[in-house]
């Protein structure tokens, strides 16, 4: 896990390196970096791409649920607005690291042993959801999939829903956000919040799908 505080003038390398194993394309983070005016590490991942040419659906819904506007100006505003934004998303990349259930701990919580805890997170019908830094790393059980009574309700429609393939960033900021096609009496409710009150899972099904 990731532990300190991020230089006010520069984002270190290990920062990138997280931002990247989480699944954030690194185009986008060489995008972050310069528009803020922050240093980019030299050997950050090396783009696909060059960061003239236009963004991959996946930049652009970070940027979106972001708040990202007007990405290219080059005022004094749009620059300050993409540095911070460049920091809340390692700091948001932190935070889902940091608060992830280690193998050991997802297990007590379901009172089940850390063997059929891992089981239940891998194979094609997956019923927990799980991921992992690097290849020999630890387990990790992002916090949003539990409440007090286990699992949130419809977890393995979910995971057979959304896929193999999603990445962690994207798929935990998609189950904690709250959403306009997600409304229920003119309130709207995150991916998570609406399982867990027992509306009817289509919608989340429908929208985790375009991940």
């Amino acid at each position: 896990m990731v532990n300190g505080t991020p230089d006010d003038t520069k984002i270190r390398n290990d920062d990138v390196q997280l931002m990247v194993h989480l699944g954030v394309p690194a185009a986008l983070i060489r995008i972050l970096l310069n528009e803020a005016g922050l240093v980019i590490p030299r050997d950050l991942m090396p783009s696909a791409k060059p960061i003239s040419q236009p963004l991959s659906l996946t930049e652009k819904i970070i940027l979106r649920s972001g708040g990202a506007r007007g990405l290219g100006e080059n005022s004094a505003a749009t620059r300050a607005k993409v540095s911070r934004m460049a920091r809340d998303l390692l700091h948001e990349c932190r935070a889902l690291v940091q608060q992830s259930y280690e193998l050991e701990v997802a297990a007590e919580l379901l009172r089940i042993s850390p063997e059929a805890t891992k089981a239940y997170a891998s194979g094609e019908a997956r019923d927990l959801y799980a991921f992992q830094l690097t290849d020999n790393g630890p387990w990790l059980f992002p916090q949003w999939q539990f409440y007090e009574l286990g699992c949130i309700p419809n977890l393995p429609s979910l995971l057979s829903a959304v896929g193999e393939s999603v990445n962690p960033f994207i798929f935990s900021r998609f189950m904690l956000m709250r959403s306009i096609d997600l409304e229920n009496d003119e309130e709207c409710y995150s991916p998570r919040e609406w399982l867990i009150r027992g509306f009817e899972p289509g919608p989340v099904l429908m929208l985790v799908r375009d991940l």
